[in-house]
Order: structure tokens, then C-alpha cells, then sequence
């Protein structure tokens, strides 16, 4: 499959294919872009609701508890009622995201966060009805995923919002790896030489010129297949200098060392 697609080589790190579109890192909406104020409801195979404590004030609610959970990936909306707390200082002044980890991990039931989960803050924001929102994005290894989610908490770390998408980790063996960083470049750059031999010059006077194939070190990345199952691909930059001038973005399986997408950059 080749797919053109606008890319500025070694301008910054090569973005992975999208497998599956439902897998893009979408927040899922909150009461300030609601006419109600209320959350938007969130579709669900498997709904947890409770009730907590004994009867509340009129201004109070009971906790709601939403999750669904397809492939890999879990969605979740917990609002009201005693959730949690979070490190303010750690979060507001150095970004730290232990609290919120932690967190998640406490209500695992419902986000499916496990011990290995890793998250970045990706931004902080005031949001008029629910306090202080921050903003995450999982990641694996250190390599961002499309997957994160939203807290929202007061001045003194009382939760009052979280919701989000996570994805398990746990269907990924570190043995399942056969193909290395340098065999995956290996086939790109055979990737890259055959798709080379049919490219058209830019010149025809340049057709005497030769082809020099010059390949980015392999970097793993991951994403969801279209069951919302987490896979894992190497992702080779190739850029084609030459009669004509070309990058190749090629993804390759770690676990069988198939080709499973080429995309075709071009150089700006």
C-alpha cells in the first residue's frame, strides 16, 4: 500500500501509520462545552454505577462510574462523589504525574490502568465548572501513544472529573520481538532501492546521476489495529537522493519482518 503524504526528512521523528482511526487521541467532551453542564454520556457494553455514603445534599451526587472496554482499550468517565486526590504542588509546578497514576491505578476496575501504565502531561487548563484540568497522553517504552485522558481537581487536590482511553500493555511480550532495529532497516532500505528503479526524474538530464539511499535508525512505535488491539511496528525513514528526490516512510512487524505500510514523503 503507498500512500503520499506531505514530510520534511529528519525534521523531526517520523510519524507511525494510523492503523485505526477510532484509535486517535480524542478527550472525551466536558460540561463547559455542554448546554447542561453535564458530561456527555458515553456509550458503554459493560456499565458500573454506585452509590456511595448516605443521602447527600441537594447540590451533591452520587458517583457515576462509566467504562467500556473493546480489544485492548478501556474508556471510562468517572464523575462526583469521592474519587480521589491528587499532588497539586507535583503537578502544577513540575509536571509530575505520579498522583495521577496512581489514581487511575486505584480505580483500575474502571480505567484498566495496571503497574506498568506511564503517562505524560500534555497541558494544563481552568475549567469554570470543574477546577483545575489536566491534560495526559499514555505512553510506552517512553513513546507517546493517541491514547490519554483528563483529570480535574480543585486547589486543594479533591478530584472531581476524570475520563479518558487507556490501552493494556500486557498482550505485548518483549520476546515476541525478532526482527532487530538493524534488520528492520535492513528491509526498508530494500524497500526503498526497488521503489527507486521506477521513480521519473525530475530532469532528464539528471537520469545518469546516481541513487544514494540514506536510512533513519528504526524507532518502535504502537498503535491500535481496527479491533482496537495494541500493535507494535518499526518505523524507518529512507530518504532517495538521486535523479529524482524522495523520502519513504516504511513500517515493518517486529514479530514477522512484513512490510505492513509504505508511505511516500515529499522533501520540502
Amino acid at each position: 500500500m503507498l500512500c503520499a503524504v506531505a514530510y520534511v526528512f529528519f525534521a523531526g521523528d517520523p510519524q507511525g501509520p494510523a492503523v485505526s482511526a477510532e484509535s486517535e487521541l480524542a478527550f472525551p467532551a466536558t460540561s463547559e462545552t455542554l448546554a447542561d453542564g453535564q458530561p456527555a454520556a458515553v456509550e458503554q457494553e459493560q456499565e458500573q454505577k454506585s452509590e456511595t455514603g448516605p443521602a447527600l445534599a441537594p447540590d451533591e451526587r452520587p458517583l457515576e462510574r462509566k467504562s467500556k472496554t473493546k480489544g485492548d482499550r478501556t474508556h471510562f468517565s468517572i464523575g462526583h462523589g469521592d474519587i480521589g486526590y491528587v499532588d497539586v504542588y507535583s503537578i502544577m509546578q513540575g509536571r509530575n504525574p505520579y498522583s495521577i497514576v496512581h489514581l487511575l491505578q486505584a480505580h483500575q476496575e474502571l480505567t484498566g490502568a495496571d503497574d506498568s501504565l506511564e503517562i505524560t502531561i500534555e497541558d494544563i487548563s481552568e475549567n469554570a465548572i470543574w477546577g483545575q484540568g489536566v491534560r495526559y497522553r499514555q505512553t510506552i517504552d517512553g513513546r507517546p501513544l493517541r491514547q490519554g485522558g483528563t483529570v480535574f481537581f480543585q486547589p486543594d487536590g479533591t478530584v472531581t472529573r476524570m475520563d479518558g482511553n487507556l490501552v493494556s500493555s500486557q498482550s505485548l511480550n518483549a520476546g515476541d520481538v525478532l526482527i532487530l532495529s538493524p534488520e528492520a532497516e535492513a528491509i526498508a532500505l530494500n524497500v526503498a532501492a526497488r521503489y527507486a528503479e521506477n521513480m521519473e526524474p525530475e530532469n532528464p538530464e539528471w537520469s545518469d546521476v546516481p541513487v544514494t539511499l540514506t536510512a533513519r535508525s528504526a524507532e518502535m512505535r504502537y498503535d491500535l489495529d481496527s479491533d482496537h488491539n495494541l500493535v507494535r511496528h518499526w518505523n524507518v525513514a529512507v530518504r532517495i537522493a538521486g535523479p529524482a528526490v524522495d523520502v519513504l516512510i516504511v513500517s515493518i512487524s517486529p514479530d514477522t519482518g512484513e512490510v505492513v505500510r509504505v508511505d511516500s514523503g515529499i522533501v520540502q
